[in-house]
């Protein structure tokens, strides 16, 4: 994936908040994505080149609750430079996103952001080819791979999803998955997916029955 795909996506889908991770050498890509998303939605707030405040948390707040004057509006911060009470704070914002809000959150290194936060983000990964990957959580990323296997089998990985703190960024990638199939069927996991996201991020909920649940429902 190049950077126009990946502007794309973030103007374009349904989800809110991005984490671009960039290791090394990405810079120039970073900068080309920043400047045309900004171009694109128009209002955006901007914190790279210095330390974030939980002050500045308060305003991005703030300034993300009033209605844009454009086509919507644009958050871009440096992860490295929050400060461990502001990434609390910005938490609020990641799970209760107005809907003309997207959220671009930059870092060298994912492991680093709280698992919390990566839960409510589509991931991606700029390699040292400067391409721009979705992070596809291995054996739990693929929903064509999940939704074939047999009853017991979902229920056995359920056991194993509803420990992971990334569940709600494994089901974004279900839902990614899900949107590239062609039939009828696409349509009905797209809906159930999507209830399963809402439900994941809007309330304490117990996640194994809930995944069981929609296992049920598909089989």
């Amino acid at each position: 994936m190049d950077s126009a795909q990946i502007i794309d996506k973030i103007i374009k889908n349904d989800f809110h908040s991005f984490l671009i991770e960039s290791k090394q050498g990405g810079s120039e890509i970073i900068d080309k994505i920043k400047l045309e998303t900004k171009l694109a939605i128009g209002d955006c707030f901007e914190v790279i080149d210095r330390n974030i405040t939980i002050k500045d948390i308060r305003n991005l707040e703030k300034w993300a609750q009033i209605y844009p004057s454009g086509v919507g509006k644009l958050a871009i911060l440096d992860y490295e430079k929050l400060s461990l009470t502001a990434s609390h704070a910005f938490l609020k914002l990641l799970e209760e996103p107005p809907e003309y809000l997207k959220i671009i959150l930059i870092c060298s290194d994912r492991k680093q952001v709280l698992a919390t936060i990566q839960s409510r983000c589509q991931l991606y990964s700029i390699d040292n080819f400067n391409q721009i990957n979705l992070i596809n959580f291995g054996e739990f990323g693929d929903w064509e791979k999940t939704i074939n296997l047999s009853l017991k089998e979902q229920f056995d990985l359920t056991l194993k999803l509803s420990k992971r703190d990334d569940l709600v960024s494994i089901v974004d990638n279900w839902i990614i998955s899900a949107n590239n199939k062609v039939g009828e069927e696409k349509y009905i996991w797209l809906a159930k997916l999507l209830e399963v996201k809402k439900r994941l991020v809007s309330a304490n909920i117990n996640k194994r029955i809930l995944l069981d649940n929609l296992f049920l429902s598909l089989n």
